[in-house]
């Protein structure tokens, strides 16, 4: 396989994709710049108008990122989508936000909501963490310890098998009256 054997520099760009999706990566450059532009060019800072650029924008990734199923690992998938329902929900209730204090100032609803979702993506992010990088780590070094522990035993073993022989002890034996 192509990415299993891959060595360049590049292979860092694409190596969490899919073979057939090698060249997903400018994809989510065109939706980093496609953001980017309509933040700056969308409409007054903070205006409905602006939001609703940036939402369609991260509708058409969160899409994107369905239909395709790009990556390899199902935990990156997780994350990637689970930031793109994030982003979009966030851009919701901040209309909603903006709605609510056109309507009455005092009204805190959606700022909560924004809140919440807020701590439950990085809930969602820790447990992508935890499964994808941590996990593997401590099971490796739970192998790691396991096959030391083994090679330490094996050694222990084959010295006492050592030491018990009939033959180690005439040895021993027989050096100890030469050397007298």
């Amino acid at each position: 396989e192509l990415l299993a054997r891959d060595q360049s520099m590049f292979k860092g760009l694409y190596e969490q994709y899919e073979f057939k999706w090698m060249c997903f990566a400018p994809f989510t450059f065109v939706f980093r710049i496609a953001i980017v532009v309509a933040v700056l060019y969308g409409g007054e800072p903070n205006s409905l108008g602006l939001i609703v650029v940036a939402a369609c924008v991260e509708v058409a990734q969160l899409l994107f990122m369905v239909v395709t199923a790009p990556f390899v690992d199902v935990w990156i998938d997780v994350l990637s989508k689970g930031g793109s329902v994030h982003q979009v929900a966030q851009l919701g209730l901040m209309c909603l936000f903006r709605a609510d204090a056109a309507e009455d100032a005092s009204k805190r609803g959606a700022a909560l909501g924004m809140i919440v979702l807020g701590v439950v993506y990085f809930v969602l992010v820790l447990a992508v963490l935890g499964n994808a990088v941590i996990a593997p780590a401590l099971r490796a070094r739970k192998a790691y310890k396991a096959r030391d522990n083994a090679a330490k035993e094996e050694a222990e073993r084959e010295e006492a098998a050592v030491g018990a022989s009939p033959a180690a002890g005439i040895i021993r034996v027989s050096r100890v009256r030469s050397s007298a």
